[in-house]
């Protein structure tokens, strides 16, 4: 938490560090642009990946275990499958062995790929709100050209 605070601050404190460190500096909308709304930020490729791999474990491994695969088998798969990568030809599996934990890969990839998305959505939902409400500047202006008069609308 130190070291996250000690860089927050570095952010915006860039112009008067020492001329070694020194950089340009950030806005608060560009701090926020960057740490919560692009995917080099809080919620980019390593949470999301996490998240993806959590939820490809946790779903795979119920669902080949009624399989007839010996625990070996499983470990296998289930740590090939971690890398994102399924070869199921190697595994020395049946065809319908082989099918099965096709399916089984392709469903668990999927939900884990759901809840990812879910996540980096509302991470972003969040994220739009906070830079619509507490970002000055953003007011809205209404611009009528030289000469228009105002229509009045019936409801």
């Amino acid at each position: 938490m130190v070291v996250a605070t000690l860089f927050l601050v570095y952010t915006f404190l860039g112009p008067y560090m020492p001329e070694i460190i020194a950089h340009k500096g950030n806005s608060l909308s560009e701090v926020v642009n960057h740490h919560w709304i692009t995917t080099e930020g809080v919620f980019g490729i390593a949470l999301l990946g996490t998240i993806l791999f959590t939820r490809l474990e946790a779903v795979l491994a119920p669902n080949i275990a009624d399989l007839g695969l010996t625990p070996a088998q499983q470990e296998t798969i289930t740590a090939t499958a971690g890398h994102g990568q399924l070869d199921v030809g190697a595994l020395g599996l049946n065809p319908e062995q082989a099918a099965a934990v096709g399916r089984a890969f392709g469903e668990a990839f999927l939900s884990g790929f759901r809840f990812a998305l879910v996540v980096a959505g509302l991470a972003l939902l969040v994220a739009a709100l906070i830079a619509n409400r507490f970002i000055p500047g953003r007011d809205a202006a209404f611009v009528r050209a030289p000469g228009e008069l105002p229509v009045a609308v019936e409801a």
